[in-house]
């Protein structure tokens, strides 16, 4: 994009408008691209590969190895690559021939993204361990900054001035720590597009907004991969019900946000029936703190039983304490695999 935002460039223009590399092949979830020479290096995570490419399409390099789901795979010279396999926990460098030349691992926790430093060290985020590492060609850990929140850090680099730049990715900021651990600065600018009610509404789904989708309820893309979507269907009395239909990896959920007390017990509930689900089904309940941030990996939230296959028309419970830290709470109705899922009556309230 140039400084109009305007696209000045995209791969969809690739293969005549389809978005095809020049082998007939297509990216599926790019999750990073670095720029080296005049080429591109982009994480093709689904694929389980990076590939060099030019701004043409033609294909000059494919990486493959043992690694899934890649992250931020970076060039560093001589025919090398450095890349995050987040599934497997581990930080590769590899050469074209797919030689492993180091790894380190180390306790990591989905690791996003590796940097090498100008020093020969290595730039470690550490998402779900909320750290940033830099660790030592002979694996020793040379600096750490970690937080004592679930920080799920993305990306990070090393300025100039010898200080890491962070995202703060759950706290919706970017961060500027020392060499001694200390936030100099700081870059904020959220705004929670979704209200926070004072109790859940419409948990039976009787009124629609003007798209036509459940009033006060929110379609969470963000797990898609883009594939899904919310529909209705009919139960087996008749009444039109939410149904969420997905067809990929990932996840989809409809969700509502909802002031939550620290200590207060909350019981959560719906109804709910699967259709050639070849994955999972639940209800969730994820804690978020003053800052929107969510106070645990999605994994380790509440949940209730999990649905697969074809289940009839069942009625689900679960019982929840509100951690501290927590204002808020998502109420979350999960779809992950492919099938339907369909349901009503949600209810989340205080316990008596």
């Amino acid at each position: 994009m140039d400084s109009r935002d305007r696209i000045v460039w995209s791969s969809q223009e690739w293969g005549g408008g389809k978005g095809l590399l020049s082998d007939g092949s297509t990216l599926l979830y790019p999750n990073n691209i670095a720029l080296m020479s005049e080429d591109f290096v982009v994480t093709n995570r689904n694929r389980d590969e990076y590939i060099v490419v030019d701004r043409n399409g033609d294909l000059k390099y494919r990486g493959k190895g043992d690694f899934k789901h890649p992250h931020n795979c970076e060039p560093i010279g001589n025919g090398r690559f450095i890349l995050v396999d987040s599934d497997r926990n581990k930080i590769l460098e590899q050469d074209t021939a797919e030689t492993i030349l180091w790894e380190y691992e180390g306790g990591l926790l989905w690791p996003r993204d590796a940097n090498r430093l100008p020093n020969g060290n290595t730039l470690i985020g550490d998402s779900k361990n909320g750290r940033v590492l830099e660790v030592t060609p002979d694996k020793r850990i040379a600096w750490v900054f970690q937080v004592d929140y679930f920080g799920n850090f993305y990306e990070t680099n090393r300025l100039v001035n010898e200080n890491t730049l962070i995202s703060d990715q759950q706290h919706h900021r970017i961060i500027e720590v020392s060499p001694e651990g200390r936030i100099v600065w700081e870059f904020r600018n959220f705004r929670k597009d979704v209200p926070v009610f004072e109790r859940l509404t419409n948990g039976y789904f009787k009124k629609r907004d003007s798209e036509g989708g459940p009033l006060d309820w929110t379609l969470m893309t963000r797990f898609s991969e883009g594939g899904g979507r919310l529909s209705w269907a009919a139960n087996p009395y008749g009444k039109e019900v939410p149904c969420l239909e997905y067809d990929r990896l990932g996840a989809l959920c409809l969700q509502q946000a909802v002031k939550a007390r620290p200590g207060q017990i909350y019981c959560a509930g719906l109804s709910l029936a699967t259709e050639g689900l070849d994955g999972s089904a639940c209800l969730q309940v994820a804690f978020k703190d003053e800052w929107d941030g969510l106070l645990c990996d999605v994994t380790q939230a509440p949940k209730g039983n999990m649905f697969s296959g074809n289940t009839p028309w069942t009625q689900d419970f679960l019982e929840v304490t509100v951690p501290n830290g927590a204002v808020s709470a998502d109420v979350r109705v999960f779809i992950c695999g492919i099938g339907r899922l369909l349901f009503s009556d949600v209810r989340f309230q205080a316990a008596q």
